[in-house]
């Protein structure tokens, strides 16, 4: 009688073990059920859960919020209209550890037309222009200037002097003195001989580096309760033997619009007038 129920039990067991086996198969990567992203009712309850405060149970649960990305400091940014749709954009940014300020000018050039103007020059997509730039103060009133432009192979080394005096409440006097060593780069040219063409090959031509230096004494009125501003300067340099001289304006319109002219050699046969305005942006 025993060995016959023990027979039995063996026979249970043998048959429910592929029963066993079946549940206990491991899930697939076929048979994982990928799960919902949660909706924002759920967002809202997890987020006022991992908030929750014991302390106090009535207060609200404050939004999550994914931090920020440091963002840079802005940069001033002056633009200057030139003649024939040409434009002038300056960048400058203020280093207040260095007692320094870095920035670049940028030109481009003028759009052309589809027709002739005999007034006007040809515009070419090689008169955009670029030059970058560092001015550091070391002294009251004194600062070294230094200035790059891969454009024209130069590059310039200058000290700036100036000392502004204040005439009561409100006129302002500065006196301004910059001298500077501007370095040019050795150039090469291919030039053609004279003649039908095909006479004969192209010659190559070296141009040497040149050394030259400047001198751009100054002087300025600044009007603080109107704006206005005027100023009159003389610009000497080595490779001139003429002494350019040179009075302005400027008037502040309104905000960030300024208004100015120049004229330049005054009472020479060279003598030039120039009008421009600038805006100046915060971005």
């Amino acid at each position: 009688m025993i060995r016959i129920a023990t027979l039995s039990l063996t026979a249970l067991v043998l048959a429910a073990a592929p029963a066993f086996a079946q549940d206990a198969a491991p899930v697939t990567t076929d048979d994982a059920v990928t799960p919902a992203p949660l909706t924002a009712e759920e967002s809202a309850a997890l987020a006022a859960a991992l908030q929750y405060d014991p302390a106090n149970p009535s207060a609200p649960a404050r939004p999550l919020k994914v931090p920020a990305l440091p963002q840079p400091k802005s940069f001033d940014m002056t633009r200057t209209a030139q003649p024939y749709g040409a434009e002038t954009y300056s960048l400058k940014r203020t280093l207040p550890v260095l007692n320094a300020r870095v920035g670049a000018d940028l030109g481009t050039g003028a759009d052309p037309v589809p027709y002739y103007e005999p007034n006007r020059p040809l515009a070419a997509p090689t008169r955009n222009t670029g030059a970058a730039w560092a001015s550091v103060d070391v002294a009251t009133g004194a600062s070294i200037d230094a200035r790059v432009d891969p454009t024209a192979d130069q590059s310039r080394l200058a000290t700036t002097l100036r000392h502004s005096v204040p005439l009561g409440g409100k006129v302002s006097f500065t006196v301004q003195n910059s001298s500077g060593i501007t370095n040019t780069a050795a150039a090469s040219a291919t030039t053609a001989p004279g003649g039908l063409p095909m006479m004969a090959l192209p010659q190559a031509t070296n141009t040497a580096a040149t050394q030259t230096w400047d001198d751009q004494p100054s002087m300025k009125f600044d009007v603080l309760s109107t704006g206005t501003s005027f100023s009159a300067g003389l610009a000497r340099s080595s490779a001139d033997p003429v002494t350019h001289n040179r009075i302005g304006a400027e008037q502040k319109v309104y905000g960030p619009l300024n208004i100015n002219t120049a004229v330049t050699d005054v009472g020479e046969s060279t003598e030039s007038r120039s009008i421009g305005a600038n805006f100046k942006l915060t971005w």
